[in-house]
């Protein structure tokens, strides 16, 4: 009887990495366990010991999406209330634009199972964090935490998709200026 092959954790991490980049250059059509298997240099054997079929394979890169979003934005939250608020919103960015094939799998239309969902609610709890904190000290005032967060989730969502798309011109430098002055500007209401 032959020896059982176990795959471990840098395998599924390359397959992951190997199908986002595939998702990325050739759009979901083209994923399948085959061409990320042969991408990654293992068998598709491997592919399905690991994540089982295609769905469970986009649903491991939903959840690895916003699960690599709820840390980039869990590391942000430094500094004075509002100061760590910006940069949560800034990190935002800065992450769907590092991954802009997970951030359109996330936001997609991927109808995600409960853990799944779970991993995507967690990765909206700083933004909520920072937002209470900003309330506790009185640099913000207005509504609970969850609603403000809410609206600021929606204004950074709507200008990162728009740019990803893009939809939003000029250089680096002025797109990042443009979304830093939209995020200032939704803030401003809840200013004391």
């Amino acid at each position: 009887m032959g020896r059982v092959k176990t795959y471990d954790e840098a395998l599924r991490q390359r397959l992951l990495a190997e199908a986002a980049q595939l998702l990325s250059s050739e759009g979901v059509g083209a994923l399948t366990l085959r061409r990320v298997a042969a991408l990654a240099d293992t068998s598709t054997t491997a592919v399905y010991s690991l994540f089982g079929d295609k769905d469970q394979l986009l649903t491991a890169m939903y959840v690895d999406g916003f699960a690599r979003l709820g840390r980039a934005l869990t590391r942000a939250r430094a500094g004075a209330p509002l100061e760590a608020l910006g940069s949560v919103g800034m990190a935002y960015r800065r992450a769907a634009l590092a991954a802009p094939h997970l951030y359109g799998l996330m936001f997609g239309g991927l109808a995600p199972s409960a853990d799944a969902k779970q991993v995507a609610d967690a990765a909206f709890q700083p933004l909520v964090e920072s937002v209470q904190t900003c309330l506790d000290s009185g640099d913000l005032r207005g509504r609970d935490a969850e609603t403000i967060a809410t609206y600021l989730w929606a204004v950074s969502h709507g200008l990162v998709s728009l740019e990803i798309a893009g939809l939003v011109g000029g250089s680096l430098r002025a797109r990042t200026e443009g979304y830093r002055d939209a995020l200032t500007m939704s803030i401003v209401g809840h200013l004391p």
